[in-house]
């Protein structure tokens, strides 16, 4: 089975097409969670990464705050923006993007140093954190601990959240947080042994635009979105969430500031070449051949 990458590339690609870029005014831009349903209330740790350009912010995945000053998220959606974190701003507890009160900036981007990229086909490590350059008073998710994924029943209804592409085919946007519950699956047949699978009912997945966003069960993170099927949404094809307990020390060091900084850590700087709208086009380049890589077997 080909292996699809919930990824930054798509949704930046399809704002600039969409009528309604998200700004700090009014818009209506993002696209959603397939067969899932409006969110009626945010969560207060629910997070949505933009990349800004003018006044215009443009949504590319999701993410969870973890503590006061850190968001976590996905490795593979950070690949291109690790080196200028002045152009990326969170959307933190909102239901709807377009009326979003206020916008986060970063001051950190750090990847975990298991991550190896997604053309390496082996996506250990597809976790992130994003340091606040200041703390916001909302309260964080709460953890799953190493072993609570393991010790789920097959089964299990997991709840994603997102701002993805509503259909296989990516044309449907929304504005407001989607949710759906996606059936716990397992740990078998992944590559990756830091990655269990929920979801394989038909017309109900996250997709692309959802990836770095979180799997919650009972009030705690145990997944965040990483890859699945090129077609989202079909039957008996669940997708690979990274597995939170997997990576507790490593989150927490930093978290309590005893995490020692990595060579690879980002405090911003840089041009963040790919990010600018008149290279588009390289970055869809780069989506596509993302969106065919790998496999889930």
């Amino acid at each position: 089975m080909k292996r699809k990458i919930r990824l930054l590339a798509l949704p930046l690609l399809l704002s600039p097409l969409l009528p309604n870029p998200l700004s700090a005014s009014s818009q209506s831009l993002l696209p959603t969670i397939i067969g899932g349903s409006p969110a009626t209330s945010a969560p207060s740790w629910i997070a949505a990464l933009t990349l800004k350009s003018g006044n215009l912010y443009y949504p590319f995945c999701g993410g969870s705050l973890i503590a006061p000053q850190w968001v976590v998220t996905a490795a593979h959606c950070l690949d291109e923006s690790t080196s200028n974190t002045s152009l990326l701003h969170l959307v933190i507890g909102e239901l709807t993007l377009s009326s979003a009160s206020r916008y986060v900036t970063v001051d950190r981007v750090i990847l975990h140093p298991s991550w190896q990229g997604e053309t390496s086909g082996d996506f250990t490590g597809d976790i992130a954190l994003l340091h606040l350059t200041s703390a916001v008073e909302l309260t964080p998710v709460a953890l799953a601990d190493a072993n609570a994924a393991e010790s789920l029943a097959m089964g299990t209804p997991l709840r994603a959240y997102g701002w993805g592409v509503t259909s296989a085919s990516g044309t449907l946007a929304a504005d407001t947080l989607q949710e759906v519950d996606l059936p716990f699956v397992g740990f078998s047949s992944l590559i990756e042994a830091d990655h269990f699978l929920a979801g394989g009912n038909a017309g109900e997945d996250t997709c692309y635009g959802d990836s770095g966003g979180p799997l919650v069960f009972a009030g705690q993170l145990y997944g965040i979105t990483s890859y699945g099927e090129t077609l989202c949404a079909q039957a008996d094809t669940p997708a690979a969430y990274t597995a939170v307990g997997s990576y507790l020390p490593w989150i927490e060091g930093y978290v309590s500031g005893n995490q020692s900084e990595p060579p690879s850590d980002s405090s911003g700087g840089g041009s963040l070449p790919l990010i600018s709208l008149g290279m588009l086009g390289l970055l869809a380049a780069w989506g596509r051949r993302a969106m065919t890589s790998g496999k889930l077997s």
